[in-house]
């Protein structure tokens, strides 16, 4: 009876559990899609945005306001 619960619950658990190999070609997708993309422009003007999101956020806490965060995590 006990072997019967064992396999049974194998059996469950490797039908329910997700591929590997999708997850490893989601992965290699995901690294390519990185190093293929374009290399970033202006250091300094990255710099400048970051530098301008923070005062933008910190703004946003000073105000309780959750616009802002709902703008940058929808990008």
């Amino acid at each position: 009876m006990t072997k019967i619960k064992g396999t049974v619950a194998l059996a469950i658990g490797l039908a329910l559990a997700p591929s590997w190999q999708a997850q490893e070609t989601w992965r290699q997708a995901c690294v390519q899609q990185c190093y293929t993309r374009p290399t970033p422009g202006d250091p300094e003007m990255q710099r400048q945005e970051i530098v301008s999101l923070e005062k933008e956020a910190a703004h946003a806490i000073q105000l309780k306001s959750g616009t802002y965060f709902q703008r940058v995590l929808q990008r």
